[in-house]
């Protein structure tokens, strides 16, 4: 990046090279930062954060550019297991651990949430009734009437 900044770069030009990867530094004004993986460092690749600013003159004028570079391999690897952890007790905590089947705490909040969106969908079923009644009166009451004597009730 320190290249693009001594060309005089800007957000697109960085773009161009580090599209999704970088962003501007917080920091250092006019300066950019970035994450990336580079699969050809070392064993297995190394996710570097690198950081590149404007060296200026006392008129302003940029005479250079540093760029810090950062191996961050460790913490990526601490994320990506903190993340698979979470999942593995995510599971954990909703099925049975000798079956492997979903436990009745994650049957009754799996419950609860369906007869809410079932309530949802018979309100919204009652409103298209209604409309469809004082569309096509006795017409749509009798073809209600067949459909729902072999329906059985959802219990509210």
């Amino acid at each position: 990046m320190a290249d693009l900044i001594v060309n005089g770069a800007i957000e697109r030009d960085v773009d161009e090279f580090y599209h999704g990867k970088f962003r501007r530094s917080e920091l250092i004004d006019g300066a950019f930062e970035a994450e990336d993986f580079f699969p050809n460092f070392g064993s297995g690749g190394r996710w570097l954060f690198f950081t590149a600013a404007a060296i200026r003159n006392e008129s302003g004028e940029v005479i250079g550019a540093i760029e810090t570079l950062q191996d961050i391999t460790e913490r990526r690897r601490a994320e990506d297991a903190l993340r698979e952890s979470e999942e593995r007790y995510k599971q954990l905590s909703v099925t049975d651990s000798l079956t492997g089947l979903f436990n009745s705490r994650h049957l009754h909040d799996r419950l609860q949430s369906e007869i809410e969106r079932a309530g949802a969908i018979s309100d919204r079923f009652l409103c298209w009734l209604s409309i469809a009644i004082i569309s096509n009166g006795s017409t749509t009451l009798l073809a209600t009437s067949k459909v729902t004597r072999f329906c059985k009730p959802w219990p509210r």
